[in-house]
């Protein structure tokens, strides 16, 4: 290892010996430090041979300590004697000197305990994650399906049917090993401990009722008929909670049924179901697709999925609802939405141009969009339109989750470029432009960046910059620096875009052009 050091200072100084009067006059250079502490390891005197009466130049040389003077060649020569005691092999050499005597050489026995350490760093997290990135861009392999994952699949296809309304209703394949026990009791208990909460919390028992009838509504659940409990057919009452979430705009309170509650023999619904296939793309595959379905819309109906009703020799039913003590037993429906709404609607003549985690913009071809959606009016939130909106259209269904809603509330968007994600413009009639750049401070693209620029940027395909002030802190100081950002880019080095189309691709996939 080589190092430089900058000197600044000299200084004389004079050297003289402890035993005699040798005195001699130097020239020096003052260096923050020579070398390390030495000796590394303090050594054991009795294994060192010397005669008792001999002077020694240091008597502290077998403990570690600083180096306080590096001398020259040409006073080294003149400092030693004659007279030297070789010490033999792996003990050091003692040296007379004018200054007494001085010992070097190497000390196999210095430290009879040998000591090793070392240093192992990993980074699996790192190492995971670009495995990750590689197996997502290969082409998958076919998994063979276990016998359990075969059954499960056969009584799907045998048992599944659909409403006129294009609604699925599935039939869960369950174990026919796995008998269930008495559940009812269980399950009032824990009703009645709900129906206690609620006179504690009348808010909550409001909100509650309402998802209930609201569940009711939507046919994911109806009244069981007859005494299901001296029926001799088996059952099983799901109990279920609530699940507050303040933060939530569209769900703030949600019934969770839990399903693995067990019965009085120790088994539960989830133990008696079969899990079947993994029939769901990973969530990587599935953040690069683009969807179809309202996000809101997404999100209520996977309330759906908690639990289905089993057809066939065994019903299950869940105790699902107390008013006014009262106990209703219903029979869970959960049908799962297997349609969506724009893309049977219009067809090729709908075209999706962006999305984002709760919007979503749509290029639709039609005589009159806003007819279509009258005449649809259950499925939008139009509340925030003008009263007196050049549409016609009604104020419906205000803060109702699971609904579509028209951002713009009837303005008309002339303009739309989208260079890549967080990174695009929209220009609606009679507002101001919206602009987004990621990575770039709001105030710069608001003050910097023109509409026309988004244009030229995609039409040219040129990168943009700006400089931009950002304040930084490190190690608790803060400080002001000024960088200079790519504020505008027509290249997705996420995504590669398909030629004419608003379609994207991962990169190195078999599709994009060599």
């Amino acid at each position: 290892m080589q190092c430089s050091t900058e000197i600044r200072y000299s200084t004389s100084l004079q050297i003289e010996s402890r035993h005699t009067n040798f005195k001699v006059q130097i020239d020096c250079l003052v260096l923050p430090t020579i070398t390390e502490r030495l000796p590394q390891v303090k050594l054991n005197k009795e294994n060192i041979k010397l005669p008792d009466d001999a002077r020694i130049a240091d008597p502290s040389f077998n403990k570690p300590g600083k180096i306080d003077l590096l001398i020259g060649a040409g006073l080294f020569w003149k400092l030693l004697c004659v007279g030297q005691i070789q010490g033999g092999r792996g003990n050091p050499t003692w040296q007379k000197t004018l200054l007494g005597w001085v010992i070097g050489g190497e000390m196999v026995h210095a430290n009879p305990n040998k000591a090793s350490t070392s240093l192992i760093t990993t980074n699996q997290a790192l190492q995971e994650q670009i495995e990750r990135f590689w197996k997502q861009e290969d082409i998958q392999e076919p998994r063979l399906l276990s016998k359990q994952e075969g059954y499960c699949e056969e009584h799907f296809i045998n048992t599944y049917s659909r409403e006129s309304d294009g609604r699925f209703i599935v039939s869960l394949p369950k174990d026919s090993q796995i008998a269930l026990g008495d559940s009812r009791e269980t399950a009032m208990k824990r009703l009645l401990a709900l129906e206690r909460r609620f006179k504690r919390q009348p808010a909550l028992k409001e909100e509650y009722v309402r998802f209930m009838e609201e569940y009711k509504d939507k046919r994911h659940m109806s009244t069981a008929s007859g005494d299901v409990a001296s029926s001799k057919k088996p059952s099983y009452f799901i109990p279920h909670q609530p699940v507050l979430r303040p933060e939530s705009t569209s769900t703030k309170l949600r019934v969770v049924f839990d399903a693995s509650a067990k019965t009085d023999n120790g088994k539960s619904l989830n133990d008696m179901l079969l899990p079947g296939p993994n029939l769901q793309n990973n969530l990587s595959y599935l953040g690069m697709t683009v969807h179809w379905i309202n996000p809101e819309t997404l999100e209520r109906e996977s309330a759906a999925l908690a639990c289905r009703r089993i057809k066939g020799k065994h019903t299950y039913d869940v105790l699902a609802q107390a008013i006014n003590s009262v106990f209703l037993e219903y029979h869970i429906q959960n049908k799962v939405c297997g349609t969506t709404y724009m893309l049977p609607l219009f067809r090729d003549k709908c075209k999706i141009m962006y999305t984002d985690t709760n919007s979503l913009i749509y290029r639709v071809e039609c005589e009159d969009i806003y007819e279509t959606m009258k005449r649809d009016i259950a499925r939008f939130d139009t509340s925030d339109y003008p009263t007196d909106n050049a549409y016609g259209m009604p104020l419906a269904n205000k803060k109702k989750p699971g609904l579509m809603k028209d951002k713009n509330n009837g303005a008309i968007m002339t303009e739309f470029v989208g260079l890549r994600a967080k990174m695009y413009a929209v220009r609606v009639d009679g507002k101001k432009d919206t602009k987004k750049a990621k990575g770039v401070k709001s105030n710069v693209v608001a003050q910097t960046i023109t509409f026309d620029d988004y244009t030229r940027c995609l039409n040219e395909e040129i990168e943009m910059t700006r400089r931009q002030s950002c304040i930084r802190s490190k190690l608790y100081e803060v400080y002001a620096i000024s960088e200079s950002k790519i504020a505008l880019s027509p290249y997705d080095d996420k995504r590669y875009v398909v030629s004419d189309s608003t379609e994207t691709l991962p990169w190195r996939h078999w599709r994009i052009p060599l």
